[in-house]
């Protein structure tokens, strides 16, 4: 039947509704709602308003293909995802009440491991979400629910890959390692749910400028979050060519205003320095805001390293 409403247009001559007039539409049978136009409604050959399934139900029994009573026409189901009991005929037995169930049932077969793992592994999930801040790129092509990181690495840090593998392993994400190099960059990828991430606070999609995140305080105040963003985007060497320093530039407020909560945190001195983007005199254009943080010293820098569920990357 046609539900009721004010808004609908009425022809003024014959007091009917205008027919390209879109109404909303329930189905005499299953209940389901949608909307229609009118012409599309007064042009019907049933006594009723059916949805799409329940007329090929209705046509197959006319046939004489399906024979029930109609006392069995409906029955109760239970849908697998949300456990909700629903009304659907039984020739077509579904398994969920709806299309979003069935998207999400799919989801959490395949991906709903990760969220136990990622419960009981906060250092790996802080390193992994440093890495991915760093050198990582999260994005939506035609997922709906999910979304596909690729973190970049140096080659020659054969040993930051090798961690990437033991925490990849521990979290039990199933990772690509692209075949090609680029520019000396080895590229690994994989695949998280919106759901985990959003919960992290790290459901974001393109540039990093842009959506400036930043992961949930229990992440952020983990010491091997600052490893996970130093050993990709950070570097480790030496002042003076005596003295130990890590170093850290980002173009993204909210990820170094992250790693100087972390540093503060636990009680790792640090400088942090902010520099104006310069005007380039050939384009005209100016570059973006800089900022950067310093930890001096193996005083400081050994305050992490005790911390740390991971080693940090070699000092050159």
């Amino acid at each position: 039947m046609i539900i009721p409403s004010n808004s609908y247009k009425i022809n003024k001559k014959t007091g009917d509704i205008v027919k390209r007039q879109i109404v909303k539409v329930k189905c005499d049978d299953c209940g389901i709602i949608w909307e229609s136009l009118y012409q599309s409604r007064k042009a019907k050959q049933l006594d009723r308003d059916c949805c799409v399934k329940c007329r090929y139900l209705l046509n197959d029994r006319m046939n004489g293909k399906i024979k029930v009573s109609k006392s069995r026409q409906k029955n109760k189901h239970i849908c697998l995802n949300c456990e909700k009991s629903f009304f659907r005929a039984k020739s077509r037995t579904p398994k969920y009440c709806s299309l979003k169930c069935r998207d999400e049932y799919s989801l959490d077969k395949k991906y709903g491991h990760l969220f136990d793992t990622f419960k009981n592994n906060s250092n790996e999930v802080a390193y992994l979400f440093g890495l991915i801040l760093g050198d990582g790129h999260s994005r939506k092509v035609d997922q709906k629910n999910t979304t596909r990181i690729c973190i970049a690495f140096d080659a020659k840090y054969e040993d930051l890959i090798e961690t990437f593998d033991l925490v990849a392993n521990k979290l039990e994400i199933n990772y690509f390692i692209e075949p090609k190099k680029h520019k000396n960059c080895q590229v690994l990828g994989f695949v998280l749910p919106d759901r985990l991430l959003k919960k992290y606070k790290m459901l974001y999609d393109g540039a990093k400028y842009s959506n400036q995140p930043k992961p949930n305080r229990n992440v952020v105040d983990n010491i091997n979050f600052a490893a996970g963003l130093i050993n990709s985007d950070g570097w480790c060497g030496y002042a003076n060519k005596k003295y130990k320093t890590i170093g850290f530039t980002n173009t993204v407020f909210s990820i170094t205003e992250g790693l100087t909560e972390c540093l503060k945190f636990n009680g790792v001195g640090y400088k942090r320095y902010d520099y104006e983007g310069s005007i380039d005199k050939r384009t005209g254009n100016k570059s973006k805001r800089q900022f950067q943080v310093r930890i001096y010293g193996s005083r400081e820098i050994d305050k992490i390293k005790d911390k740390l569920s991971y080693n940090l990357k070699d000092f050159k």
